[in-house]
């Protein structure tokens, strides 16, 4: 049975994700459930599954949130304002759900823009080998 995939549109903030323990082809989608901490719905995203892909390709801002996932690994998304802010994993690892996505938006908006109070990590970096063995 497929699962259904939530409308994104009306929330403050969701959390999409790479979970190292899943395919690369698979996201996480959590949506933080109001008046409860660190209590979500979660749901799994299989780019390879036909609805699921279309469902994310149907996100305002779907091509911010891939990349921000291939060099970061979480991103914060706001629906309403249609805002992505990706976090270092380092950051999420030591947080609970709660404390990552409003933190986030109160550095948010705290600062001129967005991405004022977020780290950003370093990007990857591919080397060949020079020389021979």
């Amino acid at each position: 049975m497929a699962q259904q995939l939530p409308n994104i549109n009306n929330e403050e903030t969701v959390l999409f994700h790479k979970d190292f323990h899943l395919p690369s082809h698979w996201v996480i989608l959590q949506i933080p459930l109001k008046g409860k901490e660190n209590k979500s719905n979660t749901f799994k995203i299989d780019l390879q599954n036909a609805d699921d892909r279309a469902w994310f390709r149907m996100l305002a801002e779907e091509r911010k949130i891939s990349n921000g996932l291939d060099l970061y690994g979480h991103v914060v998304y706001f629906p309403k304002t249609k805002e992505v802010v990706p976090v270092e994993d380092k950051e999420v690892q030591s947080m609970t759900m709660a404390q990552r996505l409003f933190t986030s938006a109160g550095q948010a908006q705290e600062s001129q823009g967005r991405r004022a109070g977020v780290k950003l990590g370093v990007r990857r970096i591919r080397r060949s080998f020079a020389g021979g063995f």
